[in-house]
């Protein structure tokens, strides 16, 4: 008896690997998958800044430690560096932000609850301090699959839901959307120059070049040219 429960344990444990493999599968089979060293590398030229071969061999390099160590942790076989690296850049241009509210701070019971819900940038993400929030970033099948847009369709909301509950996103039109128009989200703070939009997308590998961006005028600029500036500097 104690042999044919370790089979049936062992079988029940071989196929339910096998089919998260296949729903992952199918899940990115529509995303860009490229290796993370060469996506740090494409924003980097994309914002027209020189090739940094000590960034990318250190990308490399936590790559392969990565798949070393995973190798080691997951009864799976040998995974390679180059897996890793597809899958951390697969991820990388490919993610969105998220928040949930674990509490709320004695005074902020009016605080509005779809706020807790609302898909987040980088940026967003450092508001609301009265809040205890959990923040990370995560990969949708159906939002993630949404082109960006600096004048987006939709927008992600998250309902609210209990700390041990799934984080279900919705992709939600924040206007009247015409027949056969294309569902977009902003990838990145909307309420940024046109500059500084379009080198936050070149993260996801290209420098938007929307409506709202080529509109001559939109944004004033001048502040967002001195803080990247900066930033060039810095790095």
């Amino acid at each position: 008896d104690d042999a044919i429960s370790i089979i049936s344990s062992d079988e029940t444990r071989v196929a339910a690997q096998a089919a998260s493999r296949r729903s992952f599968s199918t899940t990115i089979a529509g995303f860009k998958q490229e290796p993370w060293d060469e996506c740090v590398a494409e924003a980097r030229s994309l914002r027209g800044q020189a090739p940094d071969e000590a960034l990318t061999a250190s990308v490399r390099s936590l790559c392969a430690r990565t798949a070393e160590l995973a190798s080691l942790a997951l009864d799976a076989g040998p995974i390679s560096p180059e897996r890793v690296a597809r899958y951390v850049g697969l991820f990388d241009q490919n993610n969105i932000g998220i928040r949930r509210v674990l509490s709320r701070e004695r005074g902020d019971d009016d605080a509005p609850e779809i706020q807790e819900g609302r898909a987040a940038s980088p940026v967003q993400q450092q508001t609301a301090p009265q809040q205890r929030c959990l923040r990370g970033t995560a990969l949708y099948a159906l939002c993630c699959a949404a082109n960006h847009d600096c004048e987006p369709t939709c927008e992600v909301l998250y309902p609210p839901a209990g700390p041990a509950q799934p984080l279900e996103a919705h992709l939600v039109a924040r206007r009247a959307v015409e027949a056969g128009e294309e569902l977009t989200i902003c990838y990145v703070d909307a309420g940024a120059g046109t500059r500084r939009r379009q080198r936050a997308t070149a993260d996801y590998g290209f420098l938007c070049a929307c409506d709202r961006c080529r509109r001559a005028g939109d944004d004033d600029d001048d502040d967002d040219d001195d803080e990247d500036d900066e930033d060039d500097d810095e790095e």
